[in-house]
C-alpha cells in the first residue's frame, strides 16, 4: 500500500534533495504503490519499478498511463538490471523473503530460500547503485550484515522506524 514506510521515504527525500534528477529503483514494486509514494516524496526523481509478476506490472503501467507520468517506468524482471552505477537509491522492501518461512518457522530454509540467492541479489543491487547511494532493505528473512557486500556500507539509523519483526536466518 502507499506510504507504508514513511520513515524510509522521508530519509530518502532528505538525502536526495540536492541531487538534480536522482534515479531510484523500487525492486519488487508489485503494483506500484511504493513507486507512486516515492514520486510524491521526491518529485524531481526518475523512478524505475521492477517486479517478477507481469500482472502486477500491467496494473502499475496502466496507473502511469492514466496519470501521464513520464518520469516513472515499470518493467517485468526477475533480477536487478545489469546497468552499473545507475541509481542514487534502491528500495528492496519486503521482497527478499518467503511467507512460508514466517508461517512455519523452520530451522533450515536452504531448500526454500537459500542465503546464496539473497547474497546474489544484494550483490546485483550493489552493482547498480552509484557510489555513496542509498540501499533500503526491509522485510527480509536474512541479515544484510551477513553478506560480503555489507562491508562497503554504513548504517544510517532511522530512529522512528521500529525494529524489523520476523524470523531471521543466517548464511
Amino acid at each position: 500500500w502507499r506510504d507504508r514506510h514513511p520513515e524510509f521515504f522521508t530519509l530518502a527525500q532528505r538525502k536526495l534533495a540536492n541531487i538534480a534528477a536522482p534515479r531510484i529503483l523500487s525492486y519488487g514494486c508489485s503494483t506500484g504503490e511504493e513507486v507512486f509514494t516515492l514520486a510524491r516524496y521526491i518529485p524531481h526523481a526518475r523512478i524505475d519499478g521492477l517486479d517478477i509478476n507481469p500482472r502486477s506490472i500491467g496494473i502499475a503501467q496502466r496507473a502511469v498511463e492514466a496519470g501521464d507520468v513520464d518520469r516513472i517506468h515499470f518493467a517485468c524482471a526477475s533480477a536487478p538490471p545489469e546497468r552499473v552505477a545507475t541509481y542514487d537509491a534502491i528500495f528492496c522492501l519486503s521482497v527478499l523473503r518467503h511467507g512460508r518461512l514466517d508461517h512455519e518457522q523452520i530451522e533450515d530454509c536452504s531448500h526454500i530460500l537459500p542465503f546464496s540467492r539473497f547474497a546474489e541479489v544484494i550483490e546485483a543491487l550493489d552493482r547498480t547503485l552509484k557510489p555513496g547511494g542509498l540501499l533500503f532493505l526491509w522485510g527480509s528473512n536474512f541479515r544484510f550484515a551477513d553478506t560480503e557486500t555489507a562491508k562497503n556500507y554504513s548504517h544510517i539509523p532511522t530512529p522512528d522506524k521500529p525494529a524489523q519483526p520476523g524470523l531471521f536466518y543466517g548464511p
